[in-house]
This record gives structure tokens, C-alpha cells and sequence, in this order.
């Protein structure tokens, strides 16, 4: 394999490397890499700088590392495979960060024309809202712009009806739960009230979901409201990408239950 091999496989590794870039077909991807720009930055030089009007380029970074600064604050440092600048090429709007190179860098670039053919591949502007969504809600806001709109496309929204039945016990579990607005009460066999679901931003059903087992639960619409379903995929896509999410899965605390004796049922202490 020549250089020029070489460098074209390193790219495509890059963008598949990419959980947003990453859902392309390879064929796209090698596409991608091959129209992208690759660009070369020095320790310390500003990609973007906050309050800036868009300059209409997203960018993944192919080598190096960069910061990204909110308010004077470093906030994230982002290695091979992050996305960055996607939300302004979206919306036209300033950038909302300032992004920096710690140490020589390398991005691929990619401008307006060449991603707005990814957005409409990959049916980004639908997925827009679910994503503005999750960056304003505390567990979700420290994760990265790019990394929120990778995962609203696994998110599926419903509206829900007071009585209206999510699942019930004895389901195969294929899917979780995120609340975003009313209320969900959690059953178990006897129909006996274990937990309620009204805070916005909480998951329930995902432990089910995650392990491949039978519901021991169920769950019932009591105030109408939105829901978000997302299959078992889309939760190995979360916890793989970011495994801090756990925490807020509740998963940790399943996992205890579940190796003590009478562990309780799949919701309880999430």
C-alpha cells in the first residue's frame, strides 16, 4: 500500500470512527473522506471562536486534540473521531463555542454543500429539535453538540395519553423509555405502584431492554404527555459512547440488585 492509500484509508477510519459520520454506509464514508478537506492547525490556534458568525464548516478531528472553551471555561477536550460545528452550518447561526488545537492538529472539513448532503442523508434536520432538546436539559448538557445529534436520531417521540399501556409485564424488552413532558407510573405483577415517572429527562424500561430479558414490570400513562422510545441498539450506542451515562441509566444500581438475593424488579431505583 502506497502513502496516498495509506492517507485515504486513515481518513475513512477517521470518519467512521465518527458515531454522527459513523451511521453512513461505508461506500458514503469513503466518499467523505475523499471530498473532505484535510487541514493543519498549530497548538493554540483558534478553529472557532464563540459569538463568531458561522463560517458554514463542521469539522471531525483526524489527529491531535482539541479544547473547547465556553465562557472562559474549558469545558471538553476532543480526540480522533469528534465532530465539531455541525449546530451552526445547521442553523446559520454564531458559533456557541470556542474551539482551540492543543498541539499540532488535523481536522477534515467539510463545507456547507458537502455536509448539507450528510444532513440530508441521514435525516439531521428532523433530529434537530430532539437534539436542542437534550442540550438544554442538565443530564445531557455536558456531552458535545455533535454527540446530542447523534443520539436524537435513535430517539423515536410519541405522544401519549392518559391509561395509555407502554408495555407490560412478561414483554421481551426491545426498547426503553425517556420521559419528556407528563407522567408514567411503573407497576409490578400485582399491579402494585412502584415508582413515578414525572421528572423530565428520566429513563425507565432500559434495564429489560439492555439485558435481553422478560419485563417484570409495567408501564401506564397517567398525565398525557411526550415520550421518547429508543431500541436496545440505541441504548449500546449510548453507554458505549459515553459510558457516564450509566449513571443515569440507573444501570449500576440494577446491576447490585440483581446479583443480591430478591433484587427488585427492573425499575425500581432507576
Amino acid at each position: 500500500m502506497d502513502a496516498h492509500d495509506m492517507e485515504r484509508e486513515e481518513r475513512v477510519a477517521t470518519v467512521s470512527a465518527c458515531p454522527l459520520y459513523g451511521r453512513l454506509p461505508i461506500a458514503e464514508r469513503f466518499a467523505l473522506a475523499r471530498q473532505a478537506v484535510l487541514t493543519d492547525w498549530t497548538d493554540g490556534q483558534v478553529v472557532m471562536h464563540e459569538g463568531d458568525p458561522s463560517d458554514s464548516y463542521a469539522y471531525i478531528v483526524h489527529s491531535g486534540l482539541v479544547e473547547i472553551w465556553e465562557q472562559g471555561k474549558r469545558i471538553q477536550v476532543l480526540g480522533r473521531g469528534s465532530s465539531i460545528g455541525e449546530r451552526g452550518v445547521l442553523t446559520g447561526e454564531p458559533r456557541t463555542t470556542t474551539v482551540v488545537a492543543r498541539g499540532a492538529m488535523q481536522l477534515l472539513r467539510l463545507d456547507r454543500e458537502l455536509f448539507g448532503l450528510v444532513a440530508e442523508r441521514l435525516k439531521l434536520a428532523q433530529a434537530f429539535a430532539r437534539a436542542e432538546w437534550l442540550w438544554r436539559h442538565p443530564v445531557f448538557g455536558h456531552l458535545p453538540w455533535a454527540t446530542l445529534l447523534d443520539l436524537a436520531l435513535d430517539f423515536q417521540p410519541q405522544t401519549v395519553a392518559p391509561e395509555h399501556q407502554l408495555y407490560s409485564a412478561g414483554d421481551l424488552a426491545h426498547e426503553g423509555y425517556l420521559l419528556v413532558a407528563g407522567a408514567v407510573e411503573v407497576l409490578d405483577t400485582d399491579r402494585t405502584p412502584l415508582r413515578r415517572v414525572a421528572r423530565p429527562g428520566e429513563f425507565f424500561g432500559i434495564r429489560a431492554a439492555l439485558y435481553g430479558t422478560l419485563r417484570d414490570t409495567a408501564a401506564w400513562v397517567t398525565e398525557a404527555g411526550e415520550v421518547w422510545m429508543i431500541l436496545v441498539a440505541g441504548v449500546e450506542r449510548l453507554v458505549m459512547v459515553n459510558p457516564s451515562m450509566i449513571l443515569h441509566l440507573g444501570l449500576t444500581t440494577h446491576m447490585h440488585q440483581s446479583r443480591s438475593p430478591g433484587g427488585g424488579g427492573e425499575d425500581q431505583g432507576e
